[in-house]
């Protein structure tokens, strides 16, 4: 558990052309969504809010 993290930033093409991108952070061995962050841009921010609270995590865990 905790071991491996995965990643993938994911793009929705809602209505009026409005784009939201979503950054889950899952735990590989169990499937479990330890942090995500949901924004209007892609910027750093989407990318290093939810490593950081998984790291968080993971760090407690050990």
């Amino acid at each position: 558990m905790h071991q491996k993290l995965t990643t993938d930033i994911t793009e929705f093409k809602c209505a009026g052309g409005v784009k939201l991108y979503l950054n889950p952070i899952m735990d590989m061995f169990n499937g479990e969504i330890l942090s995500f962050e949901m924004s209007k841009r892609k910027n750093l921010e989407l990318v290093m809010k939810p490593l950081e609270q998984a790291l968080e995590i993971v760090k407690g865990s050990r």
